[in-house]
């Protein structure tokens, strides 16, 4: 990841799926978070005819608060969705990342958002799609572990509200995009969750 990160970028760079997702077109994914179009997934999330615009109005204030946490980031080429599926180990150690789709320039600790929600909530990430997921217990000392290996990705300050960010950033786009009733509607729960102060996060130490 470290390697990855000083890769140079252009500022604008985004995958063609989440350049037409968030150009109005069908959302074929849900992540990465893209910090400049959160308040978009607020309107999106509005014209859902089952909206809660009270809750709405509540994020918008809640993002708006936070948006200031990243106004002197500098960009990196972040992969995007790094989780266990991703990452290829040989003979114990970690030797390279697969899978740069929805690769992107945004701020480096990005990746935290999707590594830490695997580490949390690791059932929700199979190998393949007819397979099981990881039991969380396994991936307890992941964090510990990557704040050793890189610990400018946890230098930032405010880190947890900018993870909170980035995790209501997915929230939002699930909420306002995904096909299923279902699936938004527990997105919409765990907003709520959040915007009291938690989330898939409060169980983890780094």
């Amino acid at each position: 990841m470290r390697v990855l990160h000083r890769v140079p970028v252009p500022a604008d760079l985004l995958p063609p799926w989440l350049a037409d997702a968030l150009a109005g077109e069908p959302w074929p994914a849900f992540h990465p978070p893209v910090v400049s179009a959160a308040l978009q997934q607020v309107e999106a999330a509005r014209r859902l005819p089952d909206h809660d615009s009270r809750l709405l109005a509540d994020v918008t204030d809640w993002l708006q608060e936070r948006l200031t946490l990243f106004a002197d980031d500098d960009l990196a080429l972040v992969h995007g969705d790094l989780h266990g599926s991703n990452v290829i180990v040989h003979q114990g150690r970690v030797t390279g990342l697969i899978d740069f789709a929805e690769a992107l320039a945004q701020p480096a600790d990005v990746e935290l958002d999707t590594i830490l929600r695997w580490c949390a909530r690791a059932r929700e990430y199979p190998p393949t799609p007819d397979e099981q997921g990881l039991d969380e217990t396994t991936l307890t000392e992941v964090p510990r572990w990557l704040h050793g290996a890189y610990p400018e990705l946890f230098e930032r300050g405010h880190l947890r509200e900018r993870l909170n960010f980035y995790d209501m950033y997915g929230e939002l786009a699930l909420h306002a995009h995904h096909a299923q009733p279902p699936v938004r509607a527990a997105a919409q729960d765990r907003i709520a969750r959040l915007l009291s102060g938690h989330n898939h996060l409060d169980g983890l130490v780094w």
